[in-house]
């Protein structure tokens, strides 16, 4: 009797064991989608910034030809000016 007490509560024991490592399982398969989401925004953002800083340095560049054409029409005005 107390024999099959002590296996009852052995299996019970492996039950609830079983029931809670299924659980992991889902809560941690959820976990490797949520994860992957977020790997893929990472990257999506990563390479945003890499366009940004590129874009950026493009601006830059265009600025300083437009600020080199300005000093030249500048230049060309005081030059003729003084004709």
């Amino acid at each position: 009797m107390r024999l099959d007490r002590l296996k009852d509560r052995l299996q019970d024991s492996k039950d609830k064991y079983e029931d809670e490592a299924a659980l992991a399982e889902e809560k941690h398969e959820a976990g490797r989608v949520y994860l992957n989401e977020a790997d893929k925004l990472l990257a999506s953002v990563h390479a945003a910034q890499q366009r940004a800083k590129g874009d950026r340095n493009n601006i830059d560049k265009l600025f300083k030809k437009s600020q080199h054409l300005v000093d030249v029409i500048k230049n060309y005005f005081a030059d003729v000016s003084y004709k």
